[in-house]
């Protein structure tokens, strides 16, 4: 798939473009917002797929790096979307003559790259939670 395969560059980029410095950075000041909710998501969702009526224990079904990595699979198929949805619209700004339109399509591709660069950011964030879970308790 082409939005993959670009995305992934994307990923490349932003990952060369910002140390782990900073994707720490960010990882730290989201923890800061939201706390460490991981591990509730995590007994949230083995609640989920447990048949109605069974008691029992939700802890192990999921860990925290498996939310993590599911919520990172979760960003990379929202860039791969917006970013097929960025290909589809440049087509349409290309064919397209009436210059009010090709303004409001462009318009449309700018807002879904900061889209594409947030999720982006997203996924390297929880790839890096998934990757080394124990420094990120620590922050």
């Amino acid at each position: 798939m082409v939005g993959s395969h670009t995305t992934k560059r994307y990923m490349m980029v932003i990952l060369m473009k910002y140390s782990e410095e900073y994707i720490i950075m960010v990882v730290q000041r989201r923890k800061n917002w939201y706390g460490n909710n991981l591990s509730d998501v995590a007994k949230v969702w083995g609640r989920y797929f447990l048949p109605v009526g069974d008691e029992i224990d939700t802890n192990g079904i999921f860990t925290p790096e498996d939310v993590s990595e599911m919520l990172s699979l979760m960003w990379e198929t929202y860039s791969d979307a917006t970013q097929i949805k960025i290909f589809e619209l440049s087509d349409l700004h290309d064919m397209c003559d009436n210059q009010d339109e090709q303004c409001e399509i462009q318009a449309d591709i700018e807002s879904l790259r900061v889209v594409l660069y947030d999720s982006l950011l997203d996924k390297a964030c929880y790839t890096w939670i998934t990757d080394n879970y124990e420094k990120y308790i620590e922050l």
